[in-house]
């Protein structure tokens, strides 16, 4: 009984027919790669193959089409590593690599990392046969925290100045924080952007937003709800939000207080004229008595 005797162009040498036998071709079982990484510590990269009944003879890491790391058992030394842009591979002291299984780390990750992923297996003499599978990853560090929203009131009347910042966390590459305001995202033109770093290398982008309130920026007439959504600028598809609220201000109620401290003041000046004329008055008093006396 013939089974997996399809080996590729190899194979054509090999067709013999065994029965109650098979023939196992090399095969690359999984590779295993973060879809997305984080620069803070290493990545950890795994190839898993089946050789087959062949021997193994080397296996090789790519990234980009550019070898970075070589595992060829029957030399010495049996790892050879070459430079790789943004990434530096870890020494394992136990080794990494073995006839069914090869891992690595990369460390001192940095974005320039990101790219495609590639581990190649071939087999000795005669066969010569080779498989490969490639995966992608992509390196940032991604906030560890939402974003946060400063300087926003309790209350704000319609045609005052709503201004407010948002922050992100540390991350890299860095942040791009937007705002909304009832789920309608604000215009680039009423928003400033800054990007500092901190000590660590990474980095903290800031949005600060200046806009005129008008009655169609309260939901329901009554409520100012703002977002602050942050994304990292390569992966616009992982996002952290943070939300505030405000209410319209009693504008009534302002205006009454207004008018109250009107009355009030009426009332002061008023009082204030009356005592100035009393006192003008007893002052003349006086100074008439004291014109009678001084003629007697």
């Amino acid at each position: 009984m013939l089974r997996n005797i399809n080996c590729g162009r190899a194979a054509s040498a090999y067709v013999i027919v065994i029965l109650f036998g098979s023939i196992s071709c090399l095969k690359i079982v999984g590779v295993a790669v973060p879809t997305l990484a984080d620069l803070r510590q290493p990545a950890s990269l795994v190839c898993s193959y089946d050789t087959g009944q062949d021997d193994l003879y080397s296996v090789k890491w790519y990234k980009d089409d550019h070898e970075f790391y070589r595992y060829t058992p029957g030399h010495t030394p049996s790892v050879i590593t070459f430079p790789l842009t943004g990434a530096s591979v870890e020494k394992s002291e136990d080794g990494s690599c073995s006839k069914s299984q090869c891992g690595i780390k990369l460390g001192q990750l940095t974005p320039l990392a990101s790219g495609a992923y590639t581990c190649e297996v071939s087999t000795e003499a005669p066969t010569f046969r080779t498989a490969f599978e490639t995966k992608n990853m992509t390196v940032a560090a991604l906030p560890l925290e939402k974003p946060r929203i400063e300087g926003l009131r309790s209350s704000y009347a319609i045609g005052e100045l709503l201004e407010i910042t948002c922050r992100t966390a540390p991350s890299a590459p860095p942040s791009i924080p937007k705002f909304f305001i009832n789920d309608a995202e604000i215009e680039e033109r009423y928003i400033s952007r800054s990007v500092v770093t901190d000590d660590a290398d990474m980095l903290i982008s800031s949005a600060r937003l200046k806009l005129g309130l008008s009655k169609g920026h309260f939901l329901g007439g009554a409520l100012l709800r703002v977002r602050c959504s942050a994304s990292v600028v390569t992966i616009p598809a992982i996002s952290h939000s943070s939300y505030a609220t405000a209410a319209l201000a009693d504008t009534q109620n302002l205006h009454n207080q207004k008018l109250e401290w009107s009355n009030t003041s009426s009332q002061l000046s008023s009082s204030t004229m009356l005592f100035s004329i009393t006192a003008l008055f007893s002052t003349a008093q006086l100074f008439i008595r004291f014109f009678i006396d001084t003629c007697r």
